[in-house]
């Protein structure tokens, strides 16, 4: 008999790291010995989720609802900002219940959902710097700590990859007010502290961003006059942002909150070295001083590495080629499906 799945979620259909995380666990999950159902917050329904559009009250209702009244053996929530939910094993015991851990969000002692997380049976944690850190501070036993990892899409795993490289360094990301921690910021401040240098390279900086906070950024730009070497890009398509991974040098994304960093997957696989930020989930991607450099995110070390990378371009070329090789080694999508759909069978025998 196939196992009875619910995964809530806050979103699938978006450009983040956690909706992309989404869309390749429900890729992942083998149909032939699990029936699910996606529960989306944020989403409208489509296809195969269920979408609440931002209602928690219509979300919550309709999930008590489906586990009340069918046989459910399996919840996968994935946020811990949705924790409380596991407090259905109050009424259904018999159903195990999965929180999936993934950055800031789980870098902190959660008090006001504390009977909410000793209800949960296990956590899947997208690194080790969040499974130790949840663990320790909110006082979770090791045995009921799993870690997973990220992967990137099969579909771009069939991508052609290429040494082509033009005269730009990249990164992608959201910018939201209430989580200034991708150092964006930082990058813009470095640039403008080198700006000879790079204007005597023929270098930029080109960004694709999304979120509320976009418009403080372009304010910095525009303050210290990099409008020629910097430039932000929103809403691209697949094959759209697949270029740009193509052609850069490097990738540069020095967020100090990241819990693992699909982006960096993503760059990976077009054979680029990168640049990361020491203390979290990025220290699982990146290996320093051989697929980038693991950065105190201070816009010193940030400049430090950007005239690095741009003086010694057979040092990107070596360094992407390792990553290439660490992605294929660990990160595909069949050892991220292999990986889920075992610990799906763990939690209900």
């Amino acid at each position: 008999m196939k196992i009875q799945a619910l995964f809530l979620v806050t979103q699938v259909n978006g450009h983040g790291g956690i909706p992309r995380f989404n869309r390749n666990i429900i890729k992942s999950i083998d149909e032939k010995t699990v029936d699910y159902s996606v529960l989306s917050l944020n989403d409208t329904t489509s296809n195969s989720i269920k979408g609440f559009n931002k209602s928690k009250l219509s979300f919550i209702f309709y999930f008590i609802k489906k586990v009340l009244f069918n046989k459910i053996d399996l919840v996968i929530i994935g946020h811990v900002n949705l924790v409380i939910l596991s407090i259905i094993k109050m009424i259904k015991p018999s159903t195990k219940v999965v929180v999936i851990l993934h950055g800031v969000e789980a870098w902190k002692e959660i008090k006001k959902d504390s009977f909410s997380i000793k209800k949960v049976d296990k956590y899947w944690a997208v690194s080790s710097y969040t499974k130790n850190t949840f663990s320790k501070l909110n006082n979770v036993p090791k045995q009921k700590m799993e870690q997973i990892f990220n992967t990137i899409p099969t579909i771009w795993e069939n991508e052609k990859v290429t040494n082509e490289r033009k005269n730009y360094f990249f990164s992608v990301t959201r910018l939201d007010s209430n989580e200034k921690y991708k150092g964006i910021d930082k990058i813009i401040e470095a640039m403008n502290n080198m700006k000879p240098f790079l204007i005597e390279n023929n270098f930029k900086f080109i960004a694709v961003v999304s979120g509320d906070d976009i418009d403080r950024h372009l304010h910095l730009i525009k303050e210290y006059e990099l409008e020629s070497i910097i430039e932000f890009k929103s809403n691209l398509d697949d094959s759209s942002l697949q270029d740009l991974y193509k052609n850069c040098s490097f990738f540069i994304l020095p967020s100090s909150g990241e819990g693992f960093g699909i982006v960096f997957l993503e760059a990976m696989l077009f054979k680029k070295a990168c640049i990361g930020s020491v203390n979290c989930g990025t220290e699982d991607v990146i290996n320093n001083n051989e697929t980038g450099y693991l950065i105190e995110p201070t816009v010193e070390n940030i400049q430090d590495k950007i005239q690095d990378f741009i003086s010694n371009n057979e040092k990107c070329i070596e360094m992407g080629e390792k990553g290439y090789q660490k992605l294929h080694q660990e990160f595909t999508f069949k050892n991220f499906q292999k990986k889920i759909n075992t610990l799906v069978l763990e939690c209900v025998e």
